[in-house]
C-alpha cells in the first residue's frame, strides 16, 4: 500500500513487500551518506512520480566538488550504539571530480527475548558508495554514483496484549440469527471461520456468544516483555527453549547505480537520469508470540528469499527564462521485477517449560501430549533440515508516464500553475496454484488428507495441498491526475495559495495471501484509489524576515480507500489477509508552522496538526467472529455458491485508523562563541501526538504521548 514516494538523487526507489504487509526493501534506514533531506507534503504526482499519492522525501547524496575533503565522524553510545563514517573527494584530473564514502554501524538492540533470553532488535552492516562527477563540456555535467549496502538486522521484539474484555457477537451472525452455527462452536456461529479455533474445548474457555478482546488503551512497552518463539533449528533440547536461540532475523544487500546527465541548452535545461538496483533480502522470523495468557500454543515462522529488480529511465526538459511563463515537460519509463520464495510454516506445539506464564497457571490447561509440532520439531532439530512447503511468488511492474507543469506570472502579484501526470501502468502478479498446508498436528506432509490429524470439530482442518505450479493474473491501469495552484504575491515576502489536486494509487492485484489456499487473481482483485485534495494556505515572514509564520487549511476526499484486512477464502472460507477498497473517507485538517530568531544566539520553531478524519461510508463483508463482534454490527449477507453467508458490518462514522487529532511540535537552539571559530550550542526539541485508532472499529487506542530531546555540544569550521 504505497503512500508515499522515496526519492534518490532524484530517481524514485519506491517498492513494497509481497505477500506480508510492508515498506520498500530498498531503503537506506541508515541515510548513508545524504547532503541534504527534503520533504514535500500532498499529492505531488506530477513532478515527484508514480507513487507521491500523499507527498515525497527526497534524499539528496553528497557530490565532490573540485576542491580536496577529507572527513571522518563516528556516533558511540549506550546499548552497543556505534557508527563510523569516512569520506574522501576532489579533483581527479582536468574537468573531472570524485568521492568514496564507507560506513560501518552496530547495535546491540533494547530488548532481550524473555524465551531465550537473548538481545533482540539489534543490527549490523557497512555501505560504501563512490561518485564521479564529469564536466564534459561547458555545459554538460555527467554525474555516475555506484553504491552497496549490507545489512543484517535481528528479529524485532514483540508480545501479545492479553485480553480485557468479551465482546458480544451480534444476535444477527449466531445460528438464531439466520447464520448456520458451525458443528461444536456455537461460541463462534459462522461456519467456515478460522476464529473458531478460539472455543476449541479444553483450551480456552468461552462464554458462548461473545469474543474475547482488548478494549481501551494499549499497555506502554515498558509493561510489556518481548515474548518471540525460538528457532527449533538451533535447540540442543526441543523440550527447552533456554537452549535454542531466535530466528535469524532479516539479512539484505542492495546494489544501485544512478547516471545523471544535465545538459545546459541556454534558455532550457536538459536532465537524463538512468538507474539500475538489485537486493537480495533473506528474512526469517517468528510469527507468533509466546508466553502470553491469550497466546495459541503454535510454532510460526515467516521465512523469505526476496529478489527485487529495479530499472527506471527518466528525461526532463525545463525552461531557464525569465519570463512571465515557466514549464517543464518530462517521460519516465520505470521497471519492477520481484522473485520470492515463501517457506512459512504453522503448526501446534507444547507449551515449553522455559516460557514465562504472567498468569501462574498454563492458559490452555495442560499441555498436549505431543512434541513439539509432531515431526516437524525433528525435520529442524540439529541434525535435521527443514521441512517446509515452499512457494514461489511473482509480481512485474511496467510503468510509463508523461508529465508537465506550466507556470504563469498574469500579472505582477499574481501566478497560476497548471500540472499533471498521465500514468500507464501494467501488472502482473504470480503466487502458487495451491498451497493449502493446514496441519496443526504436523503429522502430514504428502498431497493428501490420508491419515492426517486435524482439530476436532473443526471442519478442513487437515488440508494439505502442494502447489504443483503457478497461478497468474494481469492488470492495466491508465489514469492523468491533474494539479491547479493560483498564487497571490502582495508583497516580497507574503505569498498565499490556493490549490486543488487529484491523486490515484492504481488497481492492481494483491499478494497477501495469508498462506491459506491457492492464489487466486481475480479474487484478489481492488479498484483505484482516487483523493481529491482542497488547500487553501500562506507563507509570510514578519520583522525583517525574523519571523517566518505559515498555515494550510485543507480538505482531502477519498473515494474507494486502499487497505489492507481479513476477508474470508472464497474457496475455503477461512480468513485471509487481502489489500481491497474499503470505501470513503474525509479528512479536515489544519496546520501551522513558526520560526522566530528571537535574539542573534536564539531561533525557535514551532508546528501544529489538527485533523479530523473519518471514515464516511465503509461497509466491510467478513465472516471472522472476532472482527464481528468488535464492529457492533451484522447485517446477514445472501448464502454464496458453497452456501455460506457473512455478515456486512458498517464502520461509517468511525475515525481513521492512524490519525492523532492533535500534534504538536517545537524545537530551540541556542548558541555562542567559544573561542576563535568554534561555537559552544544547546538544543532541545520535544514532539506530542494525541490518541489514535489502530484500526477502524476504533475499539482499541494507541496512547498519546511526548517525546523530549536535548543535545549539548561545540562546533568550529573543521569539526
Amino acid at each position: 500500500d504505497v503512500q508515499l514516494a522515496i526519492l534518490l538523487d532524484g530517481v524514485d526507489i519506491t517498492s513494497e513487500s509481497i505477500e506480508t504487509v510492508g515498506g520498500s526493501l530498498l531503503v537506506d534506514p541508515e541515510l548513508f551518506d545524504l547532503e541534504r533531506v527534503e520533504i514535500v507534503k500532498g499529492p505531488q504526482n506530477a513532478l515527484y512520480g508514480r507513487s507521491a499519492f500523499n507527498g515525497a522525501i527526497s534524499y539528496i547524496t553528497r557530490k565532490p566538488g573540485d576542491e580536496f575533503d577529507a572527513t571522518v565522524g563516528t556516533d558511540i553510545g549506550s546499548d552497543g550504539q556505534i557508527k563510523g563514517t569516512v569520506r574522501l573527494s576532489g579533483p581527479l584530473a582536468p574537468g573531472l571530480a570524485g568521492g568514496l564514502s564507507v560506513m560501518a554501524h552496530s547495535h546491540d538492540g533494547f530488548h532481550r527475548n524473555s524465551i531465550t533470553g537473548d538481545e533482540v532488535g539489534g543490527r549490523d552492516g557497512y555501505a560504501l558508495a563512490g561518485t564521479l562527477v564529469w564536466q564534459a563540456a561547458s555545459s554538460v555535467e555527467v554525474t555516475a554514483r555506484l553504491s552497496h549496502s549490507d545489512d543484517d538486522y535481528e528479529v524485532a521484539p514483540w508480545a501479545v496484549v492479553n485480553p480485557n474484555t468479551q465482546y458480544a457477537i451480534p444476535a444477527a451472525a449466531i445460528g438464531g440469527g439466520g447464520l448456520p452455527v458451525s458443528p461444536g462452536f456455537p461460541t463462534a456461529g459462522l461456519d467456515g471461520d478460522v476464529s473458531a479455533l478460539l472455543g476449541i474445548p479444553g483450551l480456552l474457555p468461552l462464554t458462548p456468544g461473545f469474543v474475547p478482546g482488548i478494549t481501551g488503551t494499549y499497555p506502554g512497552g515498558d509493561s510489556l516483555r518481548a515474548t518471540m518463539s525460538e528457532d527449533p533449528r538451533t535447540c540442543s533440547d526441543p523440550m527447552n527453549a533456554a537452549t535454542c536461540s531466535d530466528f535469524p532475523g532479516t539479512t539484505r544487500e542492495v546494489t544501485r547505480a544512478t547516471l545523471t546527465v544535465d545538459w545546459d541548452l541556454d534558455s532550457m535545461a536538459l536532465t537524463s537520469l538512468s538507474h539500475v538496483a538489485t537486493s537480495d533480502v533473506f528474512q526469517s522470523h517468528d510469527a507468533n508470540a509466546l508466553g502470553s495468557g491469550f497466546s495459541l500454543p503454535l510454532l510460526t515462522e515467516s521465512r523469505f528469499s526476496t529478489e527485487n529488480d529495479l530499472f527506471s529511465q527518466e528525461l526532463r526538459l525545463s525552461s531557464r527564462g525569465d519570463g512571465p511563463v515557466n514549464w517543464t515537460v518530462g517521460a519516465l519509463y520505470w521497471q519492477e521485477r520481484v522473485d520470492q520464495l515463501s517457506e512459512n510454516r504453522t503448526c501446534l506445539t507444547v507449551l515449553h517449560p522455559a516460557a514465562p506464564n504472567p498468569d501462574g497457571v498454563p492458559p490452555f490447561g495442560p499441555p498436549l501430549p505431543l512434541r513439539p509440532c509432531g515431526p516437524f520439531s525433528a525435520d529442524v532439530g540439529p541434525q535435521g533440515t527443514f521441512a517446509s512447503f515452499p512457494t514461489t511468488w511473482g509480481r512485474d511492474t511496467d510503468h510509463w508516464s508523461t508529465y508537465f507543469l506550466v507556470e504563469w506570472q498574469f500579472r505582477d502579484e499574481w501566478s497560476v500553475a497548471a500540472e499533471g501526470r498521465y500514468v500507464n501502468e501494467r501488472l502482473e502478479v504470480t503466487g502458487p496454484d495451491g498451497d493449502t498446508v493446514i496441519d496443526p498436528l504436523g503429522l502430514q506432509y504428502n498431497s493428501d488428507t490420508t491419515g492426517c490429524v486435524g482439530l476436532p470439530g473443526v471442519p478442513g482442518s487437515c488440508l494439505n495441498s502442494r502447489p504443483t505450479g503457478t497461478n497468474s493474473g494481469t492488470d492495466r491501469d491508465s489514469f492523468f491526475v491533474p494539479k491547479g495552484t493560483l498564487r497571490w504575491n502582495p508583497a516580497d515576502n507574503q505569498m498565499y495559495y490556493f490549490s486543488v489536486a487529484m491523486a490515484k494509487k492504481a488497481s492492481g492485484i494483491s499478494a497477501l495471501n495469508g498462506g491459506i489456499g491457492a492464489f487466486q487473481p481475480d479474487a484478489n482483485r481492488f479498484d483505484e484509489e482516487e483523493r481529491m485534495v482542497y488547500e487553501l494556505g500562506a507563507k509570510t515572514s514578519w520583522l525583517e524576515n525574523r519571523v517566518q509564520l505559515n498555515g494550510a487549511l485543507f480538505f482531502d476526499d477519498y473515494d474507494k480507500k486502499q487497505i489492507s484486512t481479513q476477508v474470508p477464502d472464497p474457496t475455503t472460507g477461512l480468513l485471509t489477509t487481502r489489500t481491497v477498497n474499503g470505501g470513503q473517507a474525509e479528512v479536515l485538517g489544519l496546520e501551522l508552522e513558526l520560526t522566530w530568531q528571537a535574539t542573534d544566539h536564539l531561533l525557535l520553531n514551532a508546528g501544529y496538526t489538527w485533523l479530523d478524519a473519518e471514515w464516511t461510508d465503509f461497509k466491510q463483508i467478513t465472516r471472522s467472529a472476532g472482527q464481528i463482534a468488535y464492529g457492533g454490527s451484522c447485517t446477514p449477507t445472501e448464502p454464496d455458491t458453497n452456501g455460506r453467508r457473512g455478515c456486512i458490518v458498517d464502520y461509517s462514522g468511525n475515525r481513521l485508523e492512524n490519525a492523532p487529532e492533535h500534534s504538536f511540535v517545537s524545537s530551540a537552539s541556542y548558541r555562542r562563541p567559544l573561542a576563535g571559530n568554534t561555537d559552544w550550542l544547546v538544543e532541545a526539541d520535544a514532539r506530542y501526538q494525541s490518541e489514535r485508532y489502530p484500526d477502524s472499529d476504533n475499539r482499541q487506542e494507541l496512547d498519546k504521548f511526548w517525546i523530549a530531546n536535548l543535545r549539548a555540544g561545540i562546533s568550529n569550521e573543521r569539526w
